[in-house]
């Protein structure tokens, strides 16, 4: 079994709609689809400077947005294909 905490920017424009924020490719943050997409941060203070960040520029630039943050806790077991814990020592 396998866990560990990753975070995530979300994004919610004026009509309330809510993006999961991506990195692209000038190290900035875009709207991305779905959080799946998100650019995940290992640590939350770090999260929490982006965060503040991306809400200071909102409201230099007076777009209307606000940017939160999500923790998100994952935890990944590994299965066989008869629902069996799967062991790579079984090859």
């Amino acid at each position: 079994m396998e866990q560990f905490t990753e975070f995530y920017l979300v994004e919610v424009n004026k009509n309330g709609e809510e993006s999961a924020l991506m990195q692209n490719y000038s190290n900035s943050f875009v709207r991305g689809a779905s959080p799946a997409n998100a650019y995940k941060f290992k640590d939350e203070e770090q999260a929490k400077k982006v965060c503040a960040m991306q809400n200071m520029l909102a409201g230099i630039f007076n777009n209307g947005t606000k940017t939160y943050y999500v923790k998100q806790d994952v935890t990944r077991t590994k299965f066989d294909e008869q629902g069996q814990p799967y062991s790579e020592e079984m090859e």
